[in-house]
């Protein structure tokens, strides 16, 4: 078996062991009960905010990719979004997907896959980038609600900055230079001046869209979180996913919502089944590119099946 099939099972094995884990270190049978009694008008109230949330995120990309000089409609860009929401949501690591936007739109585009590689990374770091804005304005706010984590915050982004500059210098004088000097001219022409200002408020109201649904999905399993809960913890549970060590995020969205359970006010029991409704209601939100995968032509399906690595 080649390393490129067993690190799938890997990360498929780290989910299901978290949430074993998880089982028996909570009230499995409690948290059961409580996604046995979903509420289906708080979750299809969750389901309806994705749809803004999906077009927002695509148009985000289209507006990424025109100030790089790309042709990107923004139907193709929808389309394509749910397409790649699918694939992450379906396939280990949480990145498939966008690398398989990426590559689609990189063979239909005259400057080729690196250029839309950029556009892609770009428009997924401006919502990362919003995400860590919200938390750290948040902890500002209310230190109350996460003092340990308040407190270590700006121990940590004392030394970011610095980290970050030296990997920078480090890297331009080293064999990748010119793709470093050519990504960070992409990244001026995108996050500077009135551009930079667009990238963020779309982002921020994508951000909004995630702590809405994870909050409609707190509601449709009886738990009602603060709203203090939804600006601190809840943008940390949702950052754990980015971790590439398991399938969308599963096992590791649970430690992580019932290690902070305390902050929000929750039982960890409760604090698990809210992360479990949660990413239930994401990946129904995301059958609408299973049908756009349904409807790819065979050579599409070959290409998309080469840059998720299937």
């Amino acid at each position: 078996m080649t390393g490129m099939r067993v690190r799938p099972g890997l990360r498929f094995a780290v989910s299901m062991g978290l949430l074993a884990v998880l089982w028996h270190l909570t009230d499995g049978h409690r948290v059961l009960d409580q996604l046995g009694n979903l509420e289906a008008g708080f979750a299809l109230a969750a389901l309806a905010v994705t749809v803004p949330q999906v077009a927002l995120s695509a148009w985000r990309w289209h507006f990424a990719a025109l100030r790089l000089g790309l042709c990107l409609p923004f139907r193709q860009a929808f389309v394509e979004y749910y397409l790649a929401t699918f694939l992450n949501q379906v396939l280990p690591g949480g990145i498939a997907g966008d690398a398989a936007r990426a590559l689609r739109h990189g063979r239909s585009e005259a400057r080729g896959i690196g250029a839309a590689a950029r556009a892609v990374i770009l428009e997924r770091a401006s919502g990362q980038i919003a995400l860590i804005a919200v938390v750290l304005c948040a902890l500002i706010l209310e230190r109350d609600v996460f003092p340990a984590i308040a407190d270590r915050a700006w121990f940590w982004s004392a030394w970011l900055i610095p980290a970050v500059a030296i990997a920078v210098f480090v890297t331009r004088k080293g064999p990748w230079r010119r793709g470093v000097e050519t990504f960070l001219i992409d990244s001026k022409t995108v996050f500077s001046g009135w551009s930079g200002g667009i990238q963020l408020m779309s982002s921020l109201c994508v951000v909004a869209t995630y702590l809405t649904v994870y909050g409609l999905a707190g509601r449709s399993v009886g738990v009602e979180l603060s709203t203090g809960a939804l600006m601190t913890v809840v943008p940390l549970i949702l950052f754990s996913m980015v971790l590439p060590v398991s399938v969308s995020g599963w096992g590791v969205r649970e430690a992580a919502a019932a290690a902070s359970a305390a902050s929000a006010g929750l039982t960890p029991d409760s604090a698990v089944a809210v992360s479990i409704a949660y990413g239930l209601i994401v990946l129904v939100s995301s059958l609408p590119g299973l049908f756009v995968l349904l409807m790819l032509r065979p050579g599409e399906e070959t290409r998309t099946s080469a840059a998720t690595g299937r």
